[in-house]
């Protein structure tokens, strides 16, 4: 007798308990399993409050084996990474994770990565930074500047540029 699947009422789409086993063997101990949707995770989230990311939504879809619909989706794109998630979550599931192995499956079945990844990737490939030297607005509305806050004016490049391009991208293809 075959298992009875998931039904996702708003999407129409089932359960996936072999992409559900996949996931968990790249989670290994954070276990999406037990989180009990306290929404810890949420609270501290970055992308929530600019994007209405839900962290603790998409961890309750890859625990009920919802995997498709997050990796065809734009949700698990919405993450920053800034581990927030992981700290809060008193269950130790490490949200942050599970958006990054999503990702990673996403990137194995062919789904669309958003541009804004490769002009990212293309700026660390070029500078060895996420972005360019800017000026920043604190809350009082004070410009600073490197040179304001102390800093050097010019960040320093990687030395080796072609070995840190290797190295680079040496470590990208073990991520996916």
């Amino acid at each position: 007798m075959a298992s009875a699947a998931l039904l996702d009422l708003m999407t129409n789409k089932t359960s996936e308990p072999e992409a559900k086993k996949k996931l968990a063997e790249v989670l290994g101990s954070h276990d999406p399993n037990a989180c009990f949707m306290c929404a810890r995770c949420t609270t501290g989230c970055e992308a929530m409050e600019l994007l209405e990311n839900f962290p603790h939504q998409v961890v309750n879809l890859a625990r009920l084996g919802l995997i498709d619909e997050l990796v065809n989706g734009e949700k698990i794109w919405a993450c920053m990474q800034c581990l927030k998630c992981t700290e809060r979550c008193p269950q130790d599931v490490a949200p942050s994770d599970v958006f990054l192995a999503l990702r990673n499956m996403a990137v194995q079945a062919g789904a669309k990565v958003p541009e804004g990844f490769f002009k990212a990737l293309e700026m660390i490939m070029e500078t060895g930074y996420l972005q360019p030297v800017q000026e920043v607005v604190s809350r009082t509305f004070e410009t600073y500047t490197r040179k304001t806050l102390n800093l050097r004016e010019e960040i320093p490049q990687p030395s080796d540029k072609e070995k840190f391009k290797e190295v680079f991208m040496a470590t990208m293809e073990g991520m996916f």
